[in-house]
């Protein structure tokens, strides 16, 4: 009979911890609430910090590179053909993972990564960009993400086309969506963890009242 009714005291225990009108049940979820709006904003403040934080350095980047284009271009001008100067000035900024093209008044492609020569089609189309015109922005294309400026080309105070370029952060992007992705799952059994011992802590603080 003792262990019978040993038994039948824990289970009755344990259904009123789940009561939602018991005083246990009601701190309980107060802590679970509590941490998940002060845990959870946390999270949510860090990834947006670190968002911008990795947009904002490849934003300089491709800022750096359009105010370089026309000064390059003016420096090889000196020295060769217009055509030619430009095509020495993107090939001299591009890099693996940045591409250069510029345009002529009449929408001509005058120089490109590469070289005009260069059989493979350039990564990013303006047409498939969802962006104004001049102007920076980050987008998503076929399964990649790429950090995107276009703006008018003018050399010696003449404007004598567009140029374009779209640097591929997909990498980045990818380490960084990861990142949250951990930051997420740590946060959850934070969460479970602060609610679980509380709900201990709870129990053992309520049992003079019992």
């Amino acid at each position: 009979m003792t262990l019978l009714s040993s038994w039948q005291n824990k289970a009755h225990q344990a259904l009123q911890a789940w009561n939602p009108r018991s005083l246990r049940f009601r701190l309980t979820l107060g802590i679970a609430t509590v941490s998940a709006i002060g845990l959870g904003g946390v999270a949510i403040w860090l990834s947006w910090t670190m968002r911008q934080v990795l947009i904002s350095t490849h934003k300089d980047n491709i800022a750096y590179l359009a105010e370089r284009i026309p000064q390059d271009i003016e420096i090889y001008q000196q020295m060769y053909p217009q055509p030619q100067a430009m095509q020495k000035a993107v090939s001299n900024l591009s890099r693996d993972n940045i591409f250069l093209w510029i345009e002529n008044e009449e929408g001509t492609l005058v120089a490109r990564t590469g070289g005009l020569g260069d059989p493979q089609p350039l990564p990013v189309s303006p047409q498939r960009w969802a962006l104004p015109f001049p102007g920076f922005g980050v987008s998503e294309i076929n399964g990649r993400y790429w950090v995107l400026c276009g703006e008018v080309l003018v050399v010696n105070n003449e404007p004598v086309g567009e140029f374009y370029i779209a640097q591929d952060i997909s990498a980045d992007q990818m380490m960084f969506m990861q990142v949250v992705r951990n930051l997420g799952i740590a946060t959850v059994v934070a969460i479970g963890v602060m609610t679980v011992a509380g709900g201990v802590y709870i129990a053992r603080s309520l049992l003079p009242l019992h």
